[in-house]
């Protein structure tokens, strides 16, 4: 599996354009994902700083993961979230990535015994596309 080469035509990277995210897309990401019932009693709220999408190495934990993977080099273009684990003070990243169907995301962490980043999660129904509940389509 490789990367998409940049992040004007990465979805997920295109969507939430580092500095000039004026709708707050990037940090509306990191809360949906923070808020998931895997990490809501695992982390605090995500820093409002953002981040722009980067290539990465990840890795695989589970024995299934290993076997599936045969070897084969993994990159991923990835959204890093900045947060702080309940149980720590230490500040952390989760990362995201675009996954196989739409309102998914793959969400990665780093081991800091080894440096690698390790699919950590898949987080179903993750939106942040809210244009219902605003005011954009009301005509003069």
């Amino acid at each position: 599996m490789f990367a998409v080469r940049s992040n004007d035509i990465d979805p997920l990277c295109k969507l939430i354009s580092g500095e000039t995210d004026l709708r707050k897309q990037h940090y509306r990401f990191c809360v949906v994902v923070s808020r998931s019932s895997y990490f809501r009693d695992k982390i605090k709220y995500p820093r409002r700083k953002a981040h722009p999408c980067h290539e990465e190495y990840v890795s695989f934990r589970t024995a299934e993961g290993v076997i599936a993977a045969a070897g084969k080099s993994f990159h991923e273009r990835l959204m890093p979230c900045q947060f702080t684990p309940i149980d720590s003070e230490e500040e952390s990243f989760l990362f995201i990535s675009r996954a196989y169907m739409s309102n998914q995301v793959f969400v990665y962490r780093r081991d800091l015994g080894n440096g690698k980043i390790y699919l950590e999660n898949l987080s179903s129904n993750v939106s942040i596309v809210d244009e219902l509940n605003s005011f954009d389509f009301v005509e003069d």
